[in-house]
């Protein structure tokens, strides 16, 4: 990382101004600062990430950003994001087990993006659920089939309270019988 602390991060005006080298500038310093050591290593340019957070927020104009844990796979970046600026506020989550894992250590407004069959985490969530009915991550689902997986699942948790969801919607198109299909293939 670039040396910043968390009190430390840079306003989006500031991060936008941090970066005004040349990204083949930039890849030569890192490979030059990375030359001897060891892979495997990881190595996230704040300065960079700082920006894009700065011109993600410009873009959006005031509509609140949900960041993508799919995209960002280290929990503390995905905490220094959400506190960079209020333009950002919640998680996408990419499993429901990481979605928990995330609730566990103190995130909230969580979305799962895409639907889960697994009736043990499901029925983990349901318990969730019920005891932070107006909190509690939002499960994705696609299909009545996943309604039903769902509500059973609750069922065998013993729970009562409704599994908070959102409803993936496929807007891709398909042409001629399927033949042409544009857009990806999100539900049944």
């Amino acid at each position: 990382m670039s040396g910043y602390d968390h009190a430390d991060a840079p306003t989006p005006v500031e991060a936008a101004h941090t970066t005004g080298d040349r990204p083949q500038d930039q890849h030569a310093r890192f490979e030059q600062v990375f030359a001897e050591v060891e892979p495997p290593f990881a190595f996230v340019d704040m300065d960079a990430v700082w920006s894009n957070a700065a011109d993600m927020l410009r873009r959006a104009g005031g509509v609140p950003i949900r960041v993508a844990s799919k995209s960002v796979r280290c929990r503390a970046i995905l905490e220094r994001a959400l506190s960079l600026d209020r333009g950002f506020r919640g998680l996408l989550t990419y499993t429901l087990p990481e979605t928990l894992f995330l609730w566990e250590r103190g995130f909230r407004n969580l979305v799962l993006a895409y639907p889960c069959t697994d009736r043990e985490w499901l029925a983990s969530l349901a318990r969730l659920t019920a005891a932070e009915p107006d909190a509690a991550p939002v499960a994705m689902v696609d299909s009545v089939a996943h309604l039903d997986l769902i509500e059973g699942a609750a069922r065998d948790a013993g729970t009562k309270s409704p599994v908070r969801v959102a409803i993936d919607v496929d807007a891709g198109l398909r042409l001629f019988g399927g033949a042409v299909a544009i857009g990806p293939k999100r539900s049944p």
